[in-house]
C-alpha cells in the first residue's frame, strides 16, 4: 500500500497534472478565506449614548459613557481625575446629543489637585470628540484671584472670551467647588456654589454635546448631573453646603460692598439724605422714592444731580444703582464746579459696555477708555472709582475694569448721572484713601504722529501717521514707541512687502525703550503666512515659544493685536483671537523674562514694512 502511494506521488503524470491542480485549489481556498475575513463587515463596539437625565458619581469605574479629547482621565477614589497639570484645554465629553430646542442644566463638583484650579465645563459641543465650535466655562487664577471665565471655541479652536467674574473664593481653597450651567435656546447662565456668577450670556452654538475640561491643572470631578431644564432663570440651582461665596454680578445686592474703613460720607437716601441742599439736580427729573434716588427722564443725555460736599484728592467712591429703563447710569467726579459737568470725569454704562473719560472745558466728552461688559439689565450693580490724585481705577461689582487712568481734573465735586435711561440709586459711600497703580501711558488711542521712536536697529521714519521701516536686510529691525505699560491692549495694521520671508510685529515688556532684552515678541512671518511668538533673553537672543500658520489676505494691511493681562497674554489677527492665555516665562530658565511691565516697540523683517493705526489702551485683568 505504501509503495503504491509512493509510486502515485512520484509518477510524471501526478507532477504534471494533479499537483498543479491541487496547489491551485489550496491557493484559491486560502485567498477566499483571507478575503472573507479582510473584507467582510466587522462588528464595531458601539459607544453607549446616554439619555437625559444622566448622573455619574464615578463609583463603578465604568467610563464607557465618556469620550476623551485629551489629557489623562482616570477614576481614582470614586472621582474622575484629569492627572496632567501642564496641558491646555484637556477635555472629556459625555456621549450625548442634546437637541437645539432642549434647555438643559449640567452640574459638577470639582477640587484642585495641583497648584492651581483650571477645571470647568464644555457646553453645546457641535462634535463630541472635538472642542471646536463649543462653549467653555472654567475657573482661572489671575493676579492672585480666582475668576470664572466663559466664552467659546471657534471653528479653528481659537477661544473667544465672552466675559469673566471675579470670585470671593481664595486661590488656595482645596475643598469642593460646585459649578453649574443652565443652558437655554439662545442664552445661558452660570452659577458657582448655587449663586449666579454670570447671566444672559448669548449662545454662539445651539444643542450638541457636553463635557469637562481642564487647563494647566490637575482636577478631581464628582457628582456630575445632566438633566432637562425648565428655563427658569432664578438663581437657585440646587442647595449646596459648600462654605464659599461668590461675587454676584447679575443678582441684586442688598448693601454696598465693604470697601475698608468707615466711609467719610454715606447716603442711603433715607430721610437724612432727603434734606434740602444735599443733592443739587442740574438736569433731569430727580425724586426720592422709598429709600432710592431716582432719575425718571429717559430722553436726555448727561442728566445729573451733584452732592454738596467736594471730594478730597484721594478717595474711593462706591455707588449702588439699578436701571429701571434704558442703559446709561453712572457717576461724575472731580467736577470743578458744582453746577456744571465741564471739566468733570465720567464713568457710566453705554449700550454695550462701560465707558469712561472726561468733559473738556466746553463740555465735549473726551473718551479715555471702554470695556465690553454684560448689560446691567434691571439688577443692582456697584460702580467704584478710586483716585490717588494722579490716576484713577474703576471696579464694577468688585471686578477690576481698568487702572492707571490719568486724571485730567485733580479734584472737585461728584454727582450721579444718566443718559437716555431711568435709574434708581440706592446708596453712595465715599472713603478718603485711594491707591491706584501708576502707569506711563494713559488709556487712550495712541496716534502714530505722536509716537516717539527710539530706534535700536533699522531705518525707521514717521510721516503722515505711517511708521515705516525701510531697511530690506534679512534681519530684525527694532524701535521703541516711547511708552511703557503693565496691562493693556495694543494693535497695529501692518503692510508687508511682497517677499516670501517678510514680517512685522509688536514688542512689549522690553527692559529699555530701545532694548528688547527680557521682552516679548509677537510677529507675522513668511510674508504674512505665519504667526509666531516668544521671548528675548538678557543677551537679546530670541527664544521662540510657538507658532501657527495664517490664512489671511496679504495684499492689504494685516491687523495684529495683543491683549496683555497680569499672568498671560492673547493674540488677535484681523480682530479674531487665535491664541489665548499664553503664560509668561517666569520659570523657563535663566536669563528669560520675569517682567510684568516695560516698554513697547515695533519689529520689522525685510523692509519696507509699514505700521498704521497704532492703538494702545491701558487696562485689563
Amino acid at each position: 500500500m505504501i509503495g503504491t502511494i509512493r509510486r502515485l506521488f512520484t509518477s510524471p503524470r501526478f507532477a504534471k497534472t494533479w499537483l498543479p491542480i491541487g496547489l491551485t485549489i489550496v491557493a484559491l481556498g486560502v485567498l477566499n478565506y483571507g478575503l472573507y475575513f479582510r473584507l467582510a463587515p466587522k462588528t464595531v463596539k458601539a459607544i453607549p449614548s446616554v439619555e437625559l437625565p444622566f448622573t455619574d458619581v464615578f463609583e463603578s469605574g465604568d467610563r464607557s459613557a465618556w469620550t476623551d479629547l485629551g489629557g489623562s482621565w482616570q477614576i481614582v477614589d470614586n472621582t474622575l481625575v484629569q492627572t496632567s497639570p501642564t496641558g491646555y484645554d484637556l477635555g472629556t465629553a459625555v456621549n450625548v446629543k442634546i437637541a437645539e430646542t432642549q434647555p438643559y442644566q449640567v452640574t459638577v463638583s470639582m477640587k484642585k489637585l495641583s497648584d492651581t484650579l483650571g477645571g470647568g465645563l464644555l457646553l453645546n459641543m457641535q462634535e463630541t470628540g472635538r472642542r471646536q465650535q463649543s462653549i467653555m466655562t472654567r475657573f482661572n487664577v489671575d493676579a492672585g484671584a480666582l475668576y470664572l471665565i466663559y466664552g467659546y471655541y471657534d471653528a479653528t479652536s481659537g477661544f473667544v472670551g465672552q466675559g469673566s467674574t471675579k470670585l470671593d473664593i481664595p486661590t488656595d481653597f482645596t475643598d469642593w467647588i460646585k459649578l453649574s450651567a443652565q443652558v437655554g435656546t439662545d442664552k445661558y447662565q452660570l452659577a458657582v456654589n448655587d449663586k449666579i456668577a454670570a447671566a444672559d450670556i448669548p449662545l454662539q452654538f445651539k444643542g450638541g454635546g457636553v463635557g469637562l475640561i481642564t487647563s494647566v491643572s490637575s482636577v478631581a470631578f464628582d457628582n456630575y448631573t445632566l438633566q432637562a431644564w425648565s428655563g427658569d432663570t432664578s438663581p437657585a440651582v440646587q442647595q449646596s453646603a459648600q462654605p464659599t461665596s461668590v461675587a454676584e454680578v447679575s443678582a441684586p445686592t442688598a448693601v454696598p460692598v465693604a470697601i475698608g474703613n468707615k466711609p467719610r460720607l454715606a447716603d442711603h437716601f433715607d430721610q437724612t439724605g432727603n434734606a434740602e441742599g444735599v443733592w443739587l439736580p442740574i438736569s433731569g427729573t430727580w425724586v426720592f422714592d422709598n429709600t432710592e434716588y431716582v432719575q425718571k427722564d429717559t430722553n436726555g443725555f448727561d442728566l445729573t444731580s451733584v452732592y454738596y460736599d467736594p471730594l478730597q484728592s484721594t478717595f474711593r467712591l462706591a455707588v449702588q444703582f439699578r436701571h429701571l429703563q434704558g442703559t446709561g447710569g453712572g457717576v461724575l467726579f472731580n467736577m470743578p464746579a458744582r453746577d456744571s459737568k465741564n471739566g468733570a470725569h465720567m464713568v457710566r454704562y453705554v449700550a454695550d459696555g462701560l465707558s469712561w473719560g472726561y468733559f473738556d472745558s466746553t463740555g465735549v466728552f473726551q473718551g479715555q477708555g471702554y470695556a465690553n461688559t454684560a448689560l446691567p439689565e434691571t439688577a443692582s450693580h456697584i460702580l467704584e472709582v478710586t483716585s490717588d490724585g494722579v490716576n484713577y481705577a474703576i471696579h464694577l461689582d468688585g471686578a477690576l475694569i481698568v487702572e492707571g487712568v490719568k486724571l485730567m481734573s485733580s479734584g472737585g465735586y461728584f454727582g450721579l448721572t444718566t443718559s437716555q435711561s431711568s435709574v434708581a440709586f440706592k446708596s453712595v459711600e465715599v472713603f478718603d484713601a485711594g491707591t491706584v497703580p501708576t502707569s506711563n501711558v494713559q488709556p487712550t488711542a495712541t496716534s502714530n504722529t505722536a509716537v516717539e521712536l527710539s530706534v535700536s536697529s533699522g531705518q525707521w521714519t514717521t510721516k503722515e501717521g505711517v511708521i515705516t521701516q525701510n531697511d530690506a536686510a534679512s534681519v530684525d529691525s527694532i524701535t521703541g514707541v516711547g511708552v511703557s505699560a503693565e496691562t493693556f491692549r495694543a494693535s497695529a495694521e501692518i503692510s508687508l512687502p511682497d517677499l516670501p520671508d517678510a514680517g512685522g510685529g509688536l514688542l512689549f515688556y522690553m527692559s529699555e525703550r530701545d532694548n528688547p532684552a527680557l521682552g516679548y515678541m509677537v510677529r507675522l512671518g513668511q510674508g504674512g503666512k505665519e504667526l509666531f511668538w516668544g521671548t528675548y533673553d538678557a543677551q537679546r537672543v530670541f527664544v521662540g515659544a510657538g507658532s501657527i500658520p495664517l490664512d489671511v489676505t496679504t495684499d492689504k494691511p494685516i491687523k495684529l493685536e495683543i491683549g496683555v493681562h497680569r499672568d498671560s497674554y492673547d493674540i488677535y489677527v484681523n480682530g479674531k483671537m487665535l491664541v489665548n492665555q499664553l503664560p509668561f516665562n517666569d520659570s523657563k530658565g535663566a536669563g528669560l523674562s520675569v517682567q510684568r511691565s516695560g516698554w513697547l516697540g515695533l519689529i520689522s523683517f525685510r523692509g519696507p514694512v509699514q505700521f498704521t493705526n497704532l492703538q494702545l489702551t491701558l487696562g485689563g485683568e
